[in-house]
């Protein structure tokens, strides 16, 4: 009798722990399953934005972009794109500018984000996004309006806008003293300096040796940037000179004494008083003696 129940109490005993590990494995892989599909689901909705399958072509004139697989759009695809296409809505006659152009205070304001992806998740609804930039020059505040259109039917899927601020910090040529109007300008009167300059229209200098040489139309006071309204090319003629006004064609060379009527650069245009007849005419700067007539 001890015997057998020892040995019942001994196979009760086996049964219950066996029992007891295979409860407890199966618990801890259950929960071993659940956590790597919580990590890889959470894995997968924080980067699904950022690396989402992309093909995008871009038409540079019209500024547009065309999504032709399944995308996502997320702020940290669409600020990086927003301001590709501003820099290349820039004139081409001002894209050496670009360098210096200095982005800050991004704000882009999507309030439906998951409801527009959700709608350009279809496999079947390509679409495209354009971009309008609204601005006061280039420097300064810009508005981008964000249109997301259907490319089948053309309809407004959504759109939203980005804000942005611009500023072009560029090295150009200041004046390092106060110059006099009519005075010419040497390396002296010269250094660059990055400034902040608020427009790109009015003619900057970048380099000092262009600069050198050059007469101050109005008087210049320190620190400001030489451009082209208060400089100009050095003057060789000045108002009342006599000059030789050299007439060129087919070969023949006819020079008459002359008064200029206006001061001139070399290879600038003026008008001329042909002192034999007192007709006006207009030549080119030649020399400081010279004025040629075509």
């Amino acid at each position: 009798m001890d015997n057998f129940s020892l040995e019942n109490k001994f196979e009760n005993f086996k049964c219950v722990y066996f029992k007891s590990i295979l409860k407890l494995m199966l618990n801890v892989g259950l929960i071993t399953i659940f956590s790597s599909y919580t990590l890889i689901y959470l894995f997968c909705v924080t980067n699904v934005y950022a690396f989402g399958k992309i093909n995008v072509h871009r038409n540079i004139k019209s500024g547009q972009t065309y999504n032709k697989a399944v995308d996502y759009l997320s702020l940290s695809r669409l600020k990086p794109d927003i301001m590709k296409s501003f820099f290349t809505s820039i004139p081409s006659g001002y894209k050496n500018y670009t360098k210096y152009m200095h982005i800050s205070d991004f704000r882009l304001s999507i309030n439906n984000l998951n409801k527009i992806n959700k709608v350009i998740r279809s496999k079947h609804n390509f679409y495209i996004i354009k971009y309008n930039f609204y601005d006061q020059g280039f420097a300064g505040t810009h508005t981008a309006v964000i249109k997301i259109i259907n490319k089948k039917n053309g309809k407004l899927i959504a759109m939203f806008y980005a804000d942005f601020n611009m500023a072009i910090i560029a090295p150009v040529v200041v004046t390092s003293r106060p110059v006099g109007k009519f005075q010419i300008l040497d390396r002296n009167d010269l250094r660059i300096q990055k400034i902040n300059i608020s427009n790109i229209y009015a003619g900057y200098n970048f380099s000092l040796n262009k600069t050198v040489g050059k007469e101050a139309a109005v008087f210049i006071s320190e620190n400001t940037p030489i451009i082209k309204i208060n400089s100009e090319r050095q003057r060789i003629i000045n108002f009342g000179n006599i000059v030789s006004i050299v007439y060129k064609k087919y070969g023949i060379n006819i020079k008459m004494r002359g008064m200029a009527l206006q001061a001139g650069a070399y290879g600038q245009s003026i008008r001329v008083k042909n002192l034999e007849s007192g007709n006006i005419i207009s030549g080119i700067v030649k020399t400081d003696k010279s004025v040629c007539v075509r």
